[in-house]
């Protein structure tokens, strides 16, 4: 159950960073 939810934490914060990299061009 723990890596379930870091697994799903770990999506999250991708896109986040994938998020701000757009922000960033």
């Amino acid at each position: 159950m723990v890596l379930v939810h870091k697994g799903f934490w770990n999506c999250i914060g991708l896109l986040e960073e994938a998020r701000f990299e757009v922000r960033m061009q």
